[in-house]
Order: structure tokens, then C-alpha cells, then sequence
């Protein structure tokens, strides 16, 4: 298998990354102080769904190998902080497992 192609782009506190491509579980969420809270409930729904993040155990918590946050509403238009809907995707693990077979 061969290495997912990286794009780094730094500005500040920003880095930019290609996303692996597979299947992702997506939220939103209203209210950026509601993220905790609202990433707990998610994950619980995922498992409630039979899925599986992909992540791996780190000394700081539970590393996912891809989770992204899109902030839905502008921060021009809205500046009330609780009113803006953050959609929350985390990647999951593939249903189907491509196996190896004989073909005759």
C-alpha cells in the first residue's frame, strides 16, 4: 500500500492536510463551547451505529487518523459564538474488508 500523498501549509496556529479518502461519520453541532460535549455525544453515536474511529491511544488521549471541523456560519455575519454550527467529521473504519480469493 502505498504512502497517502501530505500537503503542509502552516499560517500561525492553522495547518492545512490532504484527507485520507473512506468513509466518514458527520455532525453539526450549535455553539462553539458545546464541542466537548457534542464530540462525546458523536462518539457515542458512532458505536451506538456499529462503527469504529479510526484512532490510535496517545499519552494526551485518543489520536484520530482524520477529523475535520467546518465552521458552517461566518464569523462576519454572526458574531454571536453560540449560534454557529460546526460540522464535525470523524473517519471511520470500512464495512467491507476487500479479502484475497482464488478465482479458479
Amino acid at each position: 500500500m502505498s504512502e497517502q500523498p501530505r500537503i503542509e501549509m502552516r499560517t500561525g496556529q492553522v495547518a492545512s492536510r490532504l484527507l485520507p479518502a473512506g468513509r466518514y461519520a458527520v455532525t453539526v453541532y450549535t455553539g462553539v463551547d458545546n464541542g466537548v460535549p457534542a464530540t462525546r455525544q458523536f462518539l457515542d453515536w458512532i458505536a451506538a451505529q456499529g462503527e469504529q474511529p479510526i484512532a490510535h491511544a496517545s499519552e494526551q488521549g485518543e489520536v484520530f487518523q482524520a477529523r475535520y471541523e467546518t465552521f458552517l456560519l461566518d464569523d462576519r455575519t454572526e458574531p454571536d459564538r453560540q449560534r454557529w454550527m460546526i460540522e464535525v467529521a470523524i473517519q471511520v473504519h470500512d464495512r467491507c474488508q476487500p479479502t484475497a480469493r482464488s478465482l479458479t
